[in-house]
């Protein structure tokens, strides 16, 4: 067959493409998002919106929650491996099922532990042990399973194609987000809500969720992660072979020929009709290419962890009251947004090393500049490119697996590159704290990180870029 004849038997499978399938695809990345979503009672911010009411309930001090924080972020964080493993054996509708339901019945439970004499949850079982249990769980089944299960899904969504998409998913994510947050936020501030009846809200949302996202993965043309990834390569070898699919198995089909023709406007990105080997765990990590981006994306959430958690005080080390606090805050999502719609159509024309590059020097450049701050506009100027960068950081690392190695054992490469920027992230308020207590400012360590990122800009410049045809860009 050639290639004039493969051009027009691809055009005639997106002519049939129904107009069902576009909202299927949609319903899909909404889902991949709003998964995202389901993570914030695992997320830091979330269990911050609980945590001085529940200390005050269980009469325990800052610095024993602290304790049972890290002990629950470090075990949580290796809960992101088995769940690799799960979807890409299982798939994504009862994995994620189970997980929501899981975190659900946690949250509620966590909503259950009162103070009493023994501190106990439902009046028998001293609180301690559980609460530092619960903890666990939420952080393993949220912050952990959810994170990579809606990475996951997005990524075989976009079968390693980068594009506009990637910034609209980073985009529904961040908006949900911020959705989420401020109605959590307005039911305790404004309305006076006790934080037990947010819990059970939290968790009957979640209960829901988790139905709803089951029905529609049952009734949609693609029950699993896994048939995504065996329809797109039945698709190549039909092309290959001339043999064009039936028009009933077009829907199941709809995912890759929708992505092709809305992130890949440039011809030399096309697929080729030769089949790609997906690579395995064991060889994406073989890979220079993952430690970099794992790593350097480790960095910022690392950093910017430290920052979201003593900024009040780091800004007002260089003179700024609690307003402008408040102002930053709102002012660094908003750039965030629109950075990762732009980041999103960039990498339709620019490669993820090129891109990494740029988000690390505009990081590196923040960190930088941030000691400089004297006045309004420069402490603005440094939340601007702070917020550029994290919303470059932010696509890049959701759209670069697939990318990089396929969609074949996606869930388990994006698992262990969870799992790193989980570990950072809980390392990184200890680290600023520690190194504010010798030097007495956050300078040193804020011009230390942006050396390291300056470094990584460089190194992802450098490094061999896997192919999936063959990865032959391992470390010797």
């Amino acid at each position: 067959m050639n290639t004039q004849a493969k051009i027009v038997a691809k055009n005639s499978l997106d002519a049939k493409l129904s107009f069902s399938a576009y909202i299927w695809f949609w319903g899909y990345i909404a889902i991949a998002a709003l998964t995202m979503t389901a993570t914030l009672p695992g997320r830091t911010q979330g269990l911050g919106l609980f945590t001085k009411p529940l200390l005050s309930d269980l009469q325990l001090g800052n610095v024993e929650y602290a304790n049972y924080n890290l002990i629950a972020t470090l075990v949580g964080a290796c809960f992101c491996l088995p769940i690799g493993y799960l979807l890409d054996r299982f798939g994504f509708r009862l994995v994620h099922l189970i997980t929501t339901l899981s975190l659900a019945l946690t949250v509620f439970i966590l909503s259950l532990i009162q103070e009493k004499e023994s501190l106990s949850v439902f009046g028998y079982f001293e609180v301690r042990p559980i609460l530092l249990t619960l903890l666990i769980m939420t952080r393993g089944l949220g912050q952990s399973m959810l994170s990579v299960i809606s990475l996951a899904l997005f990524g075989k969504l976009s079968r390693g194609q980068a594009g506009l998409v990637s910034g609209l998913y980073s985009f529904l994510v961040a908006i949900t987000f911020m959705g989420a947050f401020a109605v959590l936020t307005s039911g305790l501030v404004n309305y006076g809500l006790d934080y037990r009846i947010l819990l059970q809200g939290i968790a009957l949302a979640l209960a829901i969720d988790a139905a709803i996202v089951f029905i529609c993965f049952t009734i949609s043309p693609v029950e699993s992660l896994n048939q995504i990834s065996q329809s797109y390569d039945a698709l190549d070898s039909n092309l290959a072979s001339s043999e064009l699919p039936s028009s009933e198995s077009l829907d199941s089909e709809f995912l890759d020929s929708e992505l092709s023709s809305k992130t890949s406007t440039n011809p030399s990105e096309e697929r080729s009709t030769i089949p790609q080997r997906d690579s395995t765990l064991k060889e994406a990590l073989s890979t220079a290419a993952f430690w970099v981006f794992a790593l350097a994306t480790s960095l910022y959430g690392l950093t910017v962890a430290g920052i979201s958690l003593f900024n009040q005080a780091i800004l007002e080390d260089r003179g700024f009251d609690a307003k402008v606090f408040k102002n930053i805050t709102i002012l660094s999502p908003i750039v965030g947004l629109f950075s990762n719609l732009i980041t999103g159509y960039l990498t339709r024309s620019i490669s993820m090393p090129k891109l990494m590059a740029a988000g690390m020097i505009l990081f590196a450049t923040a960190l930088l500049f941030f000691p400089f701050v004297q006045t309004l506009p420069m402490v603005y100027l440094y939340a601007v490119v702070l917020g550029l960068a994290g919303g470059m950081v932010t696509v890049i690392f959701f759209a670069v697996w697939g990318i990089m190695y396929g969609v074949q054992n996606l869930g388990s490469i994006q698992g262990v590159a969870q799992k790193l920027t989980v570990l950072a992230s809980a390392f990184g308020p200890i680290l600023l704290a520690w190194r504010f207590k010798i030097d007495h400012s956050y300078t040193p360590i804020f011009r230390e990180l942006a050396f390291v990122a300056i470094a990584f800009a460089v190194i992802s410049l450098l490094i061999p870029f896997p192919n999936r045809l063959g990865n032959q860009n391992k470390i010797s």
